[in-house]
């Protein structure tokens, strides 16, 4: 199977360019496709936080934010490796998935076994307050993650962006029917929904492997040569990757240590609500990484992208921000009242975080993986210390005053080098121009008309 050439940004706005102008149509899609998903994430949230109370939701958020982080720290930054040599070498897709799928199976489900049956055996206090159930279930599910991960990277990089992003979707919105029929059921306790959530993980990584077995028709065998090449370029990614974990989920975990699970639960609801704002630039960076990678954006090209995400980012913040209360008391009850002053403040870092998402793959797909390591490293630190300090004075919105300064100081740092190798400034990537505005406009009336029609168009374009 062959790769298609990317598509250079600055084509996909240009009307007359047929594949520049489907290339945008794809990434539009995969970006609604996505949202779809993430609505629906949502909404299993607001079930969760409702069924449970503010203990059980943080304690099922817990258990999410364990599983994340082990699929991360087990991953050694392969998955961008392969992405990066193959996006350069489309002679390597055929050993994408087998190597996948080996990776998966091996450090996965060791490091999850390593992780949590230690931390039973040892009763370390984070694993400890799952329950056995839940540990089982984190060991059985992390491998299956991680292939998810490897699927929706093999299909990113042969540009199947609404393919990869419908993975996402069904990732994310498959646990809200799963949830359903258990409240059905009437076994409404974490243990339960926490089985239900993995059965639904297991049945999304084997219908996309039959899927991609299917689609794709020449399936080389495991690659130790091609292992090697991307695990040198993912062991500096995968430093990193181990830095933005920290980063964005150690105040998850100093909520839980210093505060118990049920200010976790609602400090969960805060981060949930946030995450609107970084969920689109989340996407757009995983789609760039293979353009950014294969070296076809033109210059100039990345800046528009940056400040117009930016751009994005304050213009959702601020509605957000007029309706937090009514939105948080609407949908959780006030007994998560507690969350909206968080929430605001979350907002505020989330704007920083989505520039990231952006500067953070240009670095990395241009050949500087490990450009994370001291930029992520210094902003975990810093929200380590402000946590400490601000939590058991402020609660949850210490947590939320401390991922704004970390997040921000990330952003600034990843800001400047882009800068340097963009050769702009910041006034060039951070503030917004009238076309920009011109733009956002222009977006949101093609995306209105072409969810009028039931079909989007393709003239949107980054």
């Amino acid at each position: 199977m062959t790769s298609s050439p990317v598509a250079p940004p600055a084509q996909m706005g240009r009307p007359g360019g047929t594949e520049g102008a489907a290339m945008s149509g794809r990434v539009l899609r995969a970006i609604i496709i996505s949202y779809v998903g993430f609505v629906a994430s949502f909404l299993s949230s607001i079930v969760l936080a409702r069924a449970l109370g503010a203990e059980g939701k943080g304690a099922f958020s817990l258990f999410q934010a364990s599983i994340a982080t082990v699929t991360v720290f087990a991953g050694f930054g392969i998955g961008h490796g392969q992405m990066y040599h193959a996006a350069k070498e489309p002679g390597r897709l055929p050993n994408f998935m087998p190597n996948g799928l080996i990776v998966s199976l091996v450090l996965g489900g060791g490091s999850a076994a390593l992780y949590f049956l230690a931390g039973w055996v040892f009763n370390i206090q984070v694993v400890a307050t799952l329950g056995w159930r839940a540990v089982i279930a984190g060991v059985l599910c992390v491998p299956v993650l991680a292939l998810l991960n490897f699927q929706r990277q093999y299909l990113l990089v042969t540009h199947e962006y609404p393919l990869a992003k419908v993975s996402t979707a069904l990732n994310l919105a498959s646990p809200l029917f799963a949830f359903a029929l258990v409240y059905l059921l009437g076994r409404v306790t974490v243990g339960d929904l926490v089985i239900a959530f993995v059965a639904t993980q297991f049945a999304c990584a084997i219908v996309f492997q039959i899927l991609l077995a299917r689609r794709t028709r020449i399936i080389g065998p495991f690659s130790p040569e091609f292992a090697r090449k991307s695990a040198r370029f993912g062991m500096l990614q995968y430093l990193s990757d181990l830095a933005l974990a920290l980063t964005s989920r150690l105040d998850f975990f100093l909520v839980a240590y210093l505060l118990g699970k049920s200010a976790l639960g609602i400090y969960s609801v805060a981060v949930g609500l946030a995450e609107v704002v970084s969920r689109l630039p989340s996407e757009l960076g995983t789609m760039l990484f293979p353009a950014f990678a294969s070296g076809k954006v033109p210059e100039g090209h990345a800046a528009a992208i940056v400040r117009r995400v930016f751009l994005m980012g304050v213009v959702i913040s601020v509605l957000l921000v007029l309706i937090s209360e009514p939105l948080v008391l609407l949908l959780y009850g006030n007994r998560f009242s507690e969350a909206v002053v968080a929430f605001r403040w979350l907002l505020l870092a989330t704007v920083a975080w989505s520039t990231i998402f952006v500067t953070w793959n240009h670095a990395s797909a241009g050949g500087r993986p490990g450009a994370g390591i001291p930029i992520f490293g210094a902003a975990a630190a810093l929200d380590a210390v402000l946590c400490f300090v601000l939590i058991p004075r402020l609660g949850v919105l210490g947590a939320s005053l401390a991922a704004a300064a970390s997040y921000w100081l990330a952003a600034l740092l990843f800001m400047r080098l882009f800068c340097r190798r963009e050769r702009c400034t910041m006034r060039d990537t951070l503030i917004p121009k009238l076309v920009d505005v011109q733009w956002l406009i222009r977006q949101v009336q093609v995306l209105a008309n072409g969810m009028k029609r039931g079909l989007v168009g393709s003239r949107t374009t980054i």
